[in-house]
This record gives structure tokens, sequence and C-alpha cells, in this order.
């Protein structure tokens, strides 16, 4: 299911022309010169995030990831239309701040920053000076062909920031009139049953009105689609396969075409997925501690259809209270819990030591489930309620061996400190393959090579082993 970040305005609120005769050098700490002239001239959209590396505000910014999306989508390993910068304004900026060390660093701003990082040595601070700012965090983008940087408002969503960059920049892509590309849904965690999903986004100058949108696994088509509809140009839609069931470890591969595009760059995307963690009850306690960030804390918990079944009261919490909700939830069902806080910084540390912890209602269970603190805006989080409340699991995992693997058709299945209670055996589909055991035995001698996975539960604990079937 698809999660939208939100954010808020931490510095301007409006647009403004900044500075003129923008044309830096500088050297970035992979030892490359920057020169922004040339970059704009080869037709790119250059974005900089001019920061500190002991703001709050700008590590709340920078951990929200829409700047990692943008140039996951947009930058060398997208459609390569856009490159982003990062500069470390400060003029005693060292390499050490950067990478977290010091008393006022705020983290490994390295570490989380693929794009191309300029700040120690006063190279940050001369990029700086070339821009009028109100104040770190600052962001300006540079259209196609100009080093006029224009000041753009830090608190937007992704498709907000869309919007912003083709009012700035009335020409940003010159691939044609029809181009299809694949965005990342951004979707991480899923529960049993759910379906691929993959977002298909029109970067042409006209609608979009078809195309073949096809998912892969191992370099095996699982399914393919003919999509028809009606996106107009910097629209998308989500494009589901239903007749493939995700499963945990595997490298799904997007691919679209049209049949008529030149630009293709932007075509594929892939995606490995984590299995949703499986709740301890289907009655579960969030327990909220909150700090002295109260009225800016917010929460809900959706369930499958994304429909809201609790969220935070309305008014304001107070001042570092301590809250706790009790939810009765569906069995075998997904839900997500969204957590935000509207300056950022989650609910820890700068104002108290919050946090919010989601666990079993049930005393004689008090089971774990999932929790956090420091999520800078906002932090999702899915889970799948069990089929049977009451059984709780041990805290070692069952040890289960599973040989020869691969196999060319027989299995041999041993627990050694707890029986296998029942199985099941998939497919890459996701489609489940009838078998049977047989004296700790299992054959799959009448299924085609491939790669399978058995789900085995005992009374501790439910475990997947992916086998290599190959005959």
């Amino acid at each position: 299911m698809l999660k939208k970040l939100l954010f808020v305005i931490l510095v301007m609120t409006g647009l403004s022309v900044s500075a003129q005769n923008q044309n830096w050098i500088a050297t970035g700490i992979d030892g490359n010169s920057y020169n922004i002239d040339s970059i704009v001239n080869t037709g790119k959209t250059v974005l900089v995030d001019v920061s500190a590396n002991w703001c709050s505000p700008c590590w709340d910014f920078h951990i929200t990831g829409i700047m990692e999306k943008l140039y996951h989508e947009f930058g060398p390993e997208g459609t390569n239309d856009l490159f982003i910068i990062f500069v470390d304004g400060d003029p005693a900026s060292t390499m050490a701040n950067l990478s977290g060390v010091g008393q006022q660093a705020m983290g490994n701003w390295i570490q989380t920053t693929p794009y191309p990082i300029i700040g120690p040595y006063g190279q940050g601070a001369a990029v700086q000076s070339n821009y009028v700012m109100n104040g770190y965090p600052s962001l300006f983008i540079h259209c196609p062909g100009s080093t006029n940087g224009v000041r753009v408002p830090m608190g937007t969503t992704f498709e907000g920031f869309l919007q912003q960059w083709k009012t700035q920049c009335p020409a940003p892509f010159d691939n044609g009139s029809i181009d299809a590309t694949l965005f990342d849904t951004g979707d991480r965690e899923f529960c049993d049953g759910e379906h691929p999903v993959t977002r298909l986004y029109n970067q042409g100058s006209t609608p979009m009105t078809s195309a073949t949108v096809e998912v892969s696994a191992n370099g095996t088509v699982l399914q393919s689609k003919n999509w028809t509809g009606n996106l107009a140009q910097d629209t998308y839609e989500d494009v589901t396969f239903e007749n493939v069931n995700l499963i945990e470890g595997i490298n799904y591969e997007f691919n679209v075409t049209t049949g008529s595009e030149i630009y293709t760059v932007g075509n594929i995307q892939e995606a490995t997925l984590t299995l949703a963690p499986e709740a301890p009850d289907f009655n579960l306690t969030l327990d909220l501690q909150l700090t002295g960030t109260y009225s800016r804390t917010s929460w809900k918990l959706l369930d499958a259809n994304e429909d809201t079944v609790a969220s935070s009261p309305p008014g304001v919490y107070l001042n570092n209270n301590f809250y706790t909700y009790t939810w009765n939830l569906n069995p075998n069902s997904c839900y997500t819990f969204v957590i935000n806080t509207d300056a950022g910084g989650g609910i820890c540390c700068e104002f108290g030591n919050g946090y919010y912890n989601i666990r079993s209602t049930t005393d004689s269970l008090n089971s774990f489930l999932f929790g956090g603190a420091f999520y800078g805006y906002e932090e999702s989080r899915s889970f799948h309620t069990p089929l049977n409340a009451g059984l709780e699991e041990a805290n070692s995992i069952s040890n289960i061996q599973v040989f020869p693997n691969p196999t060319t058709g027989k299995i041999t299945l041993k627990s050694i400190d707890s029986p296998i209670l029942n199985f099941m055996v998939y497919n890459l589909l996701g489609e489940e393959i009838p078998a049977e055991i047989t004296n700790n035995e299992l054959d799959l001698s009448a299924q085609p090579s491939g790669i399978y996975f058995l789900k085995l539960n005992t009374a501790k604990s439910t475990i997947v082993k992916k086998v290599n079937l190959s005959k």
C-alpha cells in the first residue's frame, strides 16, 4: 500500500529569486570538481541543498528521504534529468563532522547521502556565499542552461516538488512526446497475500493511453499487463499485479514499454520487500510517551484498504504526558501504523526522551511488536495480526534443517527442538503447491525446476526456507 510522506515548511514559505551570477566551482569530498555552469549546460536541473552538519531542522528534513527519492527517480540511476548537491555551509566543517563525529554533529551525513557532498576545507562556505539565504536549511533550484538559482520551500511533498519543478523550469525534460517511467512505490513492508505494485509515471509531453508493464523475478516474467488509461504529463497511476503474491527476499524487477518511445531511461524499477512482522495478538496496546513536542504529534492506524480504524484524538496533547490506547483488531489482517510530528525530529530527543511502543494487550503475553522515537517527520510500519491469539512464541527460533538443498526432488526435514505442526509450499508466483510430508520427507519431484519456499510452523515459531529444485 502507498504511504505518502508529509512535510512542514521549515524556513521559507514562498519562492524568491536568489543572488545572480552563481557560476561557482567547488571540490566535493569525493575529490571531484563540480562546476554549476557545466552541469546546467548539459540539460540537467540542479538542486542545491545548503545545510549545516549541526543544524537540527536540516537533519530532520534530510532523514525524510525526499531528496534521496528525487535522486533515485530522476538522478543517474533514474531518468538522469536531475543533479543534486548537498552543501555543508559551515566554514569549520570537517570530514569528521559530516561522519557524525563531534558534539554538535547531528548524524552521519555521508552514509545517508547518495549524491555529491561539498563541505570541508571551506569549499561549502564558498558555495554558500553565492546564495542569498535567511538561514539553514535553504534549497535552490537551477533550471537547465541557467546558473541563476531560485529558492524553493523545504516543506513539500514529493509530488508537490514535481509541480514546483515544472513551474520553475517550464521545460525541464526534453525526452519526447511519449516517455513512460516507473517510480518506486516506497512500500518496503508487506503482509501475506499482498501483490507487487509499481507506479507508472508519464514524463512525456502528450497524454499516455497505453503501455505494457511486467514484473519479473530471477529472469522469469511472472505477469505482464496491457495497461490502458489516460495519464497527463507529470501524473502517475499504480499498477498492481494481482496474479503474483509477494515473497520476502525476492528481487522483483518491473519494466514498462510503449512501443513508440525513444528515451527509455527510467523504464526499469527494482524492489526487494520485507515481510511485515506478525503481531503477538489481535488485541494490541499503543503506549505513547510524549515530550515538549506535545501538540505536534499525531498518529493513525490504517487497515488493508487504507481506511482509518483508530487515530489520535482531536485537540492538543499535553506536554510530557503518557498515553495508552487499546485496539481490538480483526484476526489474520494487515494494518499500518503511521505516526508523524509536524516539526520533525520525532518524539526524541531534542525536547525529552519520548517514544511509542506497540505490544500485546494481554498481560500473560505482554509481547512487544515494535516501537520508535526518532523518525524525523513521519514513520510508517505495517504488521499482520495472527489467525489465533494466545500462543506465545519462544525467544529462540526453532532449529529446522532442510536437506539436500539444492535438490533433485526429495527433501528431508529435521526439527531439532520442536516438531513441525504444519507446512505450506509456494512457488515464485506466491501460489501454494500441493505437497505432503511422509516420514519427514517432502517430495517435489512432480514440480518443474525453480525456486520454492517452505513455510514451516512449529509450536515455537514460523520460519521460511528457500529451496532450489534442479532436476
